[in-house]
């Protein structure tokens, strides 16, 4: 994940598979590691997290058009792991396949306030979001303290 994060614009447009714990606040994230190298435009510093969209959502919400829907089993599937996991007190961790975006220029990402993020997801707090096609090996794992 750490190099998807470090190669926004490499990546822009391409189809990708990665492998992340899920949060939810507002949708879905990718994160759950700690990379070494921040991404930061301007006076912006991103979280490590990559927002997670149904490509069928509001076209708005999406740069790259993509001929796929989410696959219903696997989305159904990582909605019952979290929904399992929060209530057991535990994470989940899933192989994300789709579309990685970023906005390009990369400083159309960030005004020039510290807290003026323009990226994606809910506040748009993520540098980049994956167009999901499908999640794989999903599961569910002890929070370790």
């Amino acid at each position: 994940m750490c190099s998807l994060l470090e190669g926004l614009e490499r990546w822009n447009g391409v189809e990708i598979e990665v492998r992340g714990k899920i949060r939810t606040s507002g949708g879905f994230w990718l994160s759950g590691v700690t990379c070494a190298s921040k991404v930061r435009i301007g006076p912006v510093t991103f979280p490590d997290a990559i927002a997670l969209t149904d490509p069928s959502t509001d076209k708005r919400l999406k740069i790259h058009p993509v001929s796929f829907k989410w696959d219903t089993t696997s989305r159904d599937d990582l909605r019952r792991a979290v929904r399992e996991a929060e209530l057991l007190g535990e994470e989940v961790e899933a192989t994300i396949v789709g579309v990685f975006e970023t906005r390009v220029p990369l400083n159309t990402l960030a005004g020039t306030a510290e807290d003026d993020y323009r990226g994606f997801g809910n506040q748009s707090m993520a540098p980049g979001q994956i167009l999901i096609r499908t999640v794989q090996n999903i599961r569910r794992l002890s929070k370790r303290p």
